[in-house]
């Protein structure tokens, strides 16, 4: 019996052997591949530009998208600093410009002037380019029914935002004289 299993180890391992011999020398016979191209340099990809389609057809407007760092927050330490409430110099930049309330405006040959309501009940008169509000506003303009004001501010990416507000006479009721 174990002359029988000896001789069929035996067996098997030749026939494993002949048959990579086989296979080893088949891949041989074949003719050798043609030689490898050299490697072409790697070039850099182009930035990237934008198309834009009009009547004519396609326009290429290449325009350079600038990259930004991510790890870079979005609200820098100075914006928030410039956000912060400004130091009033006169009574009206001590209040927000809701609070305040347009309640006359007069036309003159100097121009026109405005009276504003705080909150406490006391009036000031108010010219353009007057001071108001407690984030830097700046009268931009005195029309005959309202005031515009102009703050300036910094957004997240550093530019210079404008926005305007507007404070108007409220709505009269028909009293008084016609």
């Amino acid at each position: 019996m174990c002359r029988i299993i000896s001789f069929y180890r035996i067996t098997v391992r030749a026939a494993l052997i002949s048959l990579c011999a086989v296979f080893l020398f088949a891949g041989c016979k074949q003719e050798a591949p043609p030689p490898l191209e050299p490697p072409k340099p790697v070039v850099a990809p182009p930035p990237p530009i934008s198309k834009v389609k009009t009547e004519e057809g396609e326009k290429k407007a290449e325009k350079e998208t600038p990259k930004r760092n991510p790890f870079k927050p979005f609200i820098s330490q100075e914006v928030l600093k410039e956000a912060r409430v400004v130091e009033p110099q006169t009574p009206l930049q001590r209040y927000e410009i809701g609070q305040l309330k347009l309640v006359a405006v007069v036309w003159g040959i100097d121009g026109s002037v405005a009276m504003v309501e705080t909150p406490d009940g006391k009036g000031y008169s108010v010219r353009k380019d007057a001071l108001i509000g407690n984030r830097g506003g700046k009268i931009s303009k005195v029309l005959n029914n309202q005031i515009v004001i102009e703050e300036k501010f910094k957004d997240y990416t550093g530019a210079v935002q404008t926005n305007e507000q507007f404070l108007s006479l409220p709505a009269s009721t028909g009293e008084g004289l016609r």
